[in-house]
């Protein structure tokens, strides 16, 4: 296992590093539509549906994911809880992968690869960054801004051990603020266990730069075309999975290629394929079979250590396909709480840390801490995420507004310029 995975591990997952991401909330089922199958279709003799096909019949947006992301947060909780009694090196996917990953990992690579799948037919739709970069700041930055907040003047003042003045007054409380803007800081000034050690607060909070990173990426290829030519997509994809590759198999390649570019590449790869697979929808086969063989392929190749190898392209295949059924339910979640648990299940677990450290065994802790994750992300939902996304037509309205004056102001100018 090279250096700087090691070095990942320790500084990331042991501090509670896992969870992200997070697309638009659920749309309302179209009751007016034909009731779909349930299960990935075994086409007949001949025939081979393609996913482009199967996305169409739900426009594009399937009632998989959402389900798919609730429990990818669930198995993130469960995986930090996990933690408290067992070394990651102890993890099930840890060892049966060869180091390749580990449950909490697989679950941000499937929130990445479900990320990617469902942000870029909007832009490819719409074809204006503006109004995909509105989307995306509604759906991430009002939760966690309101997390952030709640975590500094309310979680703060209680567990600290210094006084409420001292803490207050103290800096560092308010370099927490910096993870508004995705610079990690995860301690608080006075919490800290019973004999002294400091607490990470949050720490699952990191991701949230490289969801973000991919976004801004995903839209400078979409400016320079990569995502409109089927062949420039695959290429750039090809590239990204390259890089992954050989960071993780050449120790050379891996010491030229600073470290957050190293894990930027091990999630994005995720999240450009789950976009891949949209753009090259007409060319992917989409049956039982197909998922059957991409599953069967994971589980052989993860124990000789190849994961790194099939788990970015499989693994996104089977969770578009997945989304695109009906097998986890015909229609999409009327709330979608994925984000808030990500968000709040590790403050719930910094709680019982510092203020009932006995509850701190797995099979004690487990319960609680999801408990109070899907009851604050509820509460978050209710009053924050649910209406930060209602707002966005507003948002997107006045923005096409102000670009429409802005471009016409510059035509004037432009007219002006010439005479």
């Amino acid at each position: 296992m090279p250096r700087l995975r090691e070095a990942e591990y320790s500084a990331f997952v042991r501090g509670l590093a896992s969870g992200e991401k997070f697309q638009d909330s659920p749309q309302p089922a179209d009751h007016s539509a034909p009731r779909l199958s349930v299960a990935l279709p075994i086409p007949g003799q001949g025939q081979m549906m393609q996913l482009s096909a199967r996305m169409a019949e739900f426009h594009y947006r399937g009632p998989g994911f959402d389900r798919i992301r609730v429990l990818a947060a669930l198995t993130v909780v469960v995986h930090h809880c996990s933690l408290m009694t067992i070394p990651i090196t102890h993890d099930f996917l840890y060892e049966f992968s060869w180091g390749v990953t580990n449950t909490g990992n697989l679950a941000v690579a499937i929130f990445f690869a479900t990320s990617g799948a469902l942000v870029v037919p909007g832009l490819l739709r719409g074809g204006d960054i503006g109004i995909f970069a509105i989307n995306r700041f509604m759906r991430i930055m009002p939760a966690l801004v309101a997390t952030v907040l709640v975590t500094i003047f309310v979680l703060g003042p209680v567990l600290t051990r210094l006084s409420p003045m001292q803490y207050l007054l103290d800096p560092h409380t308010y370099a927490y603020l910096n993870n508004i803007i995705f610079r990690a800081s995860h301690t608080l000034p006075g919490v800290t266990l019973a004999d002294g050690t400091g607490v990470l607060v949050n720490g699952s909070l990191w991701t949230l730069y490289f969801e973000v990173l991919s976004y801004v990426a995903l839209a400078v290829a979409f400016k320079a075309g990569l995502l409109i030519s089927k062949r420039a997509c695959l290429s750039l994809l090809v590239v990204v999975y390259a890089l992954n590759a050989a960071c993780w198999f050449s120790p050379t390649v891996h010491d030229l290629i600073p470290d957050r570019i190293v894990v930027f590449l091990s999630l994005f790869v995720y999240f450009m394929a789950g976009a891949a697979f949209h753009v090259l929808a007409d060319k992917v086969p989409y049956n039982a079979v197909a998922a059957v063989i991409a599953g069967a392929l994971l589980l052989v190749s993860m124990p000789l250590g190849l994961g790194i190898l099939t788990l970015p392209v499989l693994l996104p295949y089977l969770v578009v396909c997945l989304g695109f059924s009906g097998f986890l339910g015909k229609k999409p979640l009327p709330v979608d709480l994925s984000y808030g648990i990500y968000l709040n299940h590790a403050l719930a677990i910094t709680v019982l840390s510092v203020l009932f450290p006995w509850m701190c065994t797995f099979f004690t802790a487990l319960p609680v801490v999801a408990l109070s994750a899907v009851v604050l992300a509820a509460i978050s939902w209710r009053f924050v995420e649910a209406p930060s996304l209602a707002s966005k037509g507003f948002v997107c309205d006045f923005y096409r507004e102000w670009k429409g004056r802005f471009q016409l102001r510059r035509r004037k100018v432009a007219a002006k310029s010439t005479r």
